[in-house]
């Protein structure tokens, strides 16, 4: 009985370490809820929000109503919700992370999103995208940075009239992706980085519910703890 309540308390308390070894920090959580705008408000390039700064924005609307087929996501169909829509490919939207970057970082994205229902059967596609937070001194502070990360995500068909069958659509769709900085080639780790958020092909998307975290690897603390359990276990054998 002492032996297996050592080994219980030795496990939780390894547990718990982990847990605090593993613990997230969100970089960027945002489902556009806090803008205070008129829905179809247009964004130019001297609009920001929230820390977004949006690139190309004549044609970037925030929309805050849904009606059924208008393929909103982020929900079901019909619900009201506000996100952010691309009109054009070539737009994109701009967070500065505040984050400065190891080779040793870790990070997941998501995201929901989906193509319109409106325009030709051209394909849609979600471009993500981690830059270096160095800026132009030219009226739209530009970045400069290098690019370390780039993923593309092509969006299902919204319906048969889109470019082929339905390809199993739904309002609800997330899209997800993780990647390690170590893989990164070029670039000057202590940057600061921002999250660029663009579209590409045709044109008409709406876009929800962005996430980046950075996941950290386990501390040197945890895996020696870990290593301790081993310890136990062997001795109480």
């Amino acid at each position: 009985m002492k032996k297996t309540k050592l080994i219980a308390a030795a496990t939780a308390g390894l547990a718990l370490t982990a847990i605090s070894a593993n613990a997230a920090t969100t970089l960027v959580d945002e489902d556009w809820q806090g803008l205070d705008v008129a829905n179809n408000t247009r964004l130019d390039n001297t609009t920001t929000y929230a820390g977004w700064k949006f690139i190309q924005g004549s044609g970037n609307v925030f929309r805050s109503q849904d009606t059924p087929g208008n393929g909103i996501p982020g929900g079901p169909e019909g619900a009201a919700n506000q996100v952010l829509q691309f009109e054009w490919a070539g737009q994109a939207a701009e967070y500065d992370t505040g984050h400065t970057w190891s080779a040793a970082d870790s990070f997941s994205v998501s995201f929901n999103a989906t193509e319109l229902n409106w325009s030709n059967a051209s394909d849609r596609t979600v471009v993500l995208s981690l830059t270096e937070t160095f800026r132009a001194a030219d009226a739209e502070g530009t970045l400069t940075g290098t690019t370390l990360w780039t993923q593309s995500f092509a969006l299902p068909e919204y319906d048969s009239n889109h470019n082929g069958s339905a390809e199993d659509w739904s309002a609800a769709q997330t899209f997800a992706a993780s990647f390690d900085a170590s893989a990164w080639a070029g670039g000057t780790p202590g940057s600061a980085l921002t999250l660029e958020v663009g579209s590409a092909d045709g044109r008409g998307l709406y876009i929800d519910n962005i996430n980046l975290t950075l996941v950290p690897e386990p501390t040197t603390t945890a895996l020696l703890g870990l290593g301790g359990l081993a310890l136990i276990l062997r001795r109480h054998k």
